[in-house]
């Protein structure tokens, strides 16, 4: 994957944040097909779906647990297949000042890989680059 595609794919995700109220960050999971966008994924802190429960989604919110829709799961939900393992998923994290941050997904989402697949997997890191994620 080339620093073009992650560049616009930021982009896309900055715009999609400008237009959403969200919490403290934003995340967005983009499926590709070779280097075409299938499905856009984003996390909704406030929506569950039947199927986290199958993926181990729980997440800590003031000493009490919730489970909310990760991006990655929103966007496969969206794709509506079971086998991904043609497709390239790219996580990207937002923070509210605008900027590219750390978005490796979390152990439900890594279980939901396991099961799906997926050709290769990105996703935003710390250095406000991108880091391929292996399983």
């Amino acid at each position: 994957m080339n620093d073009r595609i992650f560049n616009r794919l930021t982009e896309i995700s900055v715009a999609l944040k400008s237009k959403r109220q969200t919490g403290r960050t934003f995340h967005t999971t983009f499926i590709l097909e070779k280097k075409r966008i299938i499905s856009i994924g984003i996390n909704n802190l406030e929506k569950s779906h039947p199927k986290t429960a199958e993926f181990d989604y729980v997440g800590e919110k003031k000493g009490s647990f919730i489970a909310s829709l990760h991006s990655e799961m929103d966007g496969w939900l969206k794709l509506g297949q079971t086998d991904c393992s043609k497709y390239t998923f790219i996580n990207i994290r937002i923070n509210n000042n605008g900027k590219l941050d750390y978005s490796a997904p979390c152990l439900g989402c890594k279980r939901l890989m396991e099961q799906i697949g997926f050709k290769k997997f990105y996703y935003s890191n710390k250095n406000r680059g991108f880091t391929e994620y292996n399983l």
